[in-house]
């Protein structure tokens, strides 16, 4: 409640079953190498990559629009909150600065609506017997309110997540 008005959220909610192993997942979530060659939409580019991967541990990401998308350079980082590894992480994800530092999304031109933090919940379960190289990935970020930002990054999500499959398939 804000204010005396219910304030109308929804969460990206993704889940994937991918013909993978549980350890190529995990790898590409927290390996700079692998992450850098999937973070983005479809098109975009991830040039920087840093992780501390600790409970209180910070990440960095920059993300490269193409050429025909203006060729802008916007930067993500957050914080983790939560490690099992090899099965989830738990992370805040914000707007940030070249230096990593925590800014309003409006200055890195994204719409209005786009919340100032989102959390972020990614789940890997091994599926099938020891002969078969099946994950599941649940991916759930949270704090988005209805709007143009949400279906963006729904759709950013979706397009980041068809990479990241492609990436860990053809290892």
């Amino acid at each position: 409640m804000s204010n005396g008005y219910e304030v109308d959220t929804q969460d990206i909610l993704l889940t994937q079953i991918i013909a993978a192993p549980l350890g190529n997942l995990w790898n590409a979530w927290t390996n700079c190498e692998d992450l850098k060659r999937w973070w983005g939409p479809k098109g975009y580019t991830c040039p920087d990559c840093r992780i501390d991967l600790r409970v209180g541990g910070t990440f960095f990401l920059a993300m490269q629009a193409p050429p025909q998308l203006g060729d802008r350079r916007i930067y993500t980082a957050g914080k983790y909150a939560r490690i099992l590894p090899g099965r989830s992480l738990e992370f805040s994800q914000y707007m940030a600065d070249r230096a990593g530092r925590r800014i309003d999304p409006a200055r890195a031109g994204l719409p209005a609506d786009f919340p100032a933090v989102v959390q972020t919940v990614v789940g890997l379960e091994a599926k099938g017997d020891m002969d078969q190289s099946i994950t599941e990935l649940t991916l759930t970020v949270s704090g988005w309110t209805r709007g143009d930002s949400y279906d963006l990054a729904l759709t950013g999500w979706r397009q980041a997540i068809d990479k990241l499959v492609e990436l860990v398939e053809r290892k």
